[in-house]
């Protein structure tokens, strides 16, 4: 069953309805009957921030530690 009028419905900071609201069985819920206004989510970058496309290693790769170089052994 229909209830009340159609309601503006926001879902995170991204895109928003029109949804009616309404029953079923005993419980409530809304019926997206729209989308109003669609936001695409966008990475934004601070000056000086770097970026994701290129990352800066922190930590020695892990088959840099503690290899044993075969490069240094004379083998006869």
């Amino acid at each position: 069953a229909r209830l009340g009028r159609p309601l503006d419905v926001v879902i995170g900071e991204r895109t928003r309805f029109l949804a009616l609201p309404g029953t079923v069985g005993s419980h409530m819920g809304i019926q997206i009957a729209d989308v109003v206004e669609e936001r695409r989510f966008e990475l934004t970058r601070a000056s000086g921030m770097p970026s994701f496309e290129e990352p800066t290693p922190t930590a020695p790769m892990s088959n840099e530690l503690n290899t044993p170089s075969f490069e240094d052994d004379e083998t006869e």
